[in-house]
């Protein structure tokens, strides 16, 4: 029921952003907003639930919000289209920047994120 809960959460937030934010440049911000947001929030939750119980991945918090919340707020499927859209269409640049400046982005934001929820170290997590 958490992750449902989550999920539901996450998905009408994700749609809020897409509706919210223009794209007048062809970048697709909507996307690369959630999941940089998605990623901060999963490192926060992930170095905060870490050590709560024996079993990390059953935690209720990281249920809810890393499995549910996340996982519906970020959409990997998404930016793959639109990375190949750009290449379809002879934007390469654009595609390969917009790939690279987002995992780059993505992984700082995870590593901040599991700073302010207390990690100390880059363990081996799981959501």
């Amino acid at each position: 029921m958490a992750v449902a809960a989550g999920a539901t959460a996450g998905a009408g937030a994700r749609w809020a952003v897409v509706e919210a934010v223009p794209e007048p440049d062809g970048w697709p911000w909507a996307v690369f907003v959630v999941n940089i947001v998605g990623s901060f929030v999963l490192g926060i939750v992930l170095a905060h639930t870490h050590h709560r119980t024996d079993d990390p991945t059953r935690d209720p918090l990281r249920l809810l919000i890393g499995t549910g919340f996340c996982g519906a707020l970020t959409t990997f499927a998404t930016f793959a289209v639109e990375v190949a859209v750009f290449l379809r269409d002879g934007r390469v640049a654009i595609g390969f920047g917009y790939l690279a400046v987002s995992i780059i982005v993505g992984i700082v934001a995870f590593l901040g994120g599991r700073r302010v929820g207390g990690a100390r170290d880059i363990e081996r997590v799981a959501a």
